[in-house]
């Protein structure tokens, strides 16, 4: 399932905006806009990296700042149980969008999905960052120009910030939907170095789009994961028990049906690769929730055995 959110315009703030939090959207899920499910999702969120490292260096620490609030805007929404991993590098977004690198990523995904029990995987990087000039005709000479050139980072009165999400299944290592935001803002925006840590950005007009982009980003990633199921991981098998890593802390509770699934991979002809296909393989009742974990039974003879790393799906 996949829901597409519009893109998002650019958006010029002034000292008059004094958006900070986000407004908190109300999702309805389905034809019959029915609240979404109750449920709360495992969420693995990678730390912002800075693929302009080389722009503004008196920035130093916006993507600790970014990281920091998007986990706060989610965690706002009570829909999602976040784990965050700082230090896991993805293979190079450059290749990925030639199309070279997307096996790589899935597997990686899939990987840090089973070490963090995450249902999704949100990864997040920061564009540019620098500052924005006008250009038009002159008729300065050479030095002059030059000068001016040299003077940009500390003349410029206005200043971007384009960033990028983009949200993955941690089952499939599929990504589901990725998001590109700019913003743009005049007035405050030259900082000297450290700033971030000594003089809070967050206050300045800088910091208002810092957070209008963030808004929109808790926005989009509600958008797209509030009304999907609940998925949890089969990690034991007892007889005719399921045991799921699905615990309180998820909000299943004893009664509730579950769709087990299976991947199965089926060779294709001639080329050597593998497909990965999902097949429905039994129904269980959950009769057991644990801080930790939840036990199922299976509610009637099922087409395949029911086996450790297969999927328990909420319905």
């Amino acid at each position: 399932m996949k829901i597409v959110s519009p893109p998002s315009e650019t958006v010029e703030t002034s000292q008059t905006d004094l958006t900070i939090e986000p407004p908190l959207q109300q999702i309805f899920c389905g034809p019959n806009k029915e609240p979404a499910p109750h449920y709360k999702k495992t969420v693995a969120l990678l730390r912002y990296k800075d693929l302009s490292s080389d722009q503004a260096t008196e920035l130093y620490g916006l993507e600790e700042i970014l990281s920091t609030r998007l986990k706060q805007y989610l965690e706002q929404r009570d829909r999602y149980h976040l784990v965050t991993s700082d230090d896991y590098q993805l293979a190079s977004l450059t290749i990925n969008t030639l199309g070279m690198a997307s096996e790589h990523i899935e597997g990686q995904i899939k990987q840090l999905a089973r070490e963090k029990d995450a249902q999704f995987v949100i990864t997040a990087h920061i564009i540019d960052k620098a500052h924005i000039e006008n250009h038009g005709l002159s008729t300065d000479g050479w030095s002059t120009k030059a000068k001016k050139l040299l003077a940009k980072p500390f003349t410029s009165k206005r200043r971007g910030l384009s960033t990028q999400i983009a949200i993955y299944d941690g089952a499939s290592g599929a990504k589901l939907n990725q998001f590109h935001y700019f913003h743009q803002t005049k007035g405050s925006v030259i900082f000297k170095e450290r700033d971030v840590f000594i003089n809070s950005i967050e206050n300045s007009d800088y910091g208002k789009i810092i957070h209008t982009s963030l808004s929109q980003q808790a926005n989009d990633i509600d958008a797209n994961l509030a009304c999907l199921p609940l998925m949890a991981r089969v990690i034991n098998t007892e007889g005719s028990k399921i045991y799921l890593n699905a615990g309180m802390e998820t909000r299943i509770t004893a009664g509730e049906n579950l769709k087990i699934l299976k991947n199965r991979h089926i060779s294709t002809m001639g080329n050597g690769k593998e497909l990965n296909q999902v097949i429905e393989i039994a129904d269980a009742l959950v009769t057991d929730v644990f801080p930790n974990f939840s036990i199922a039974v299976h509610r009637e003879p099922h087409l395949s055995p029911v086996s450790k790393g297969d999927f328990a799906l909420t319905y």
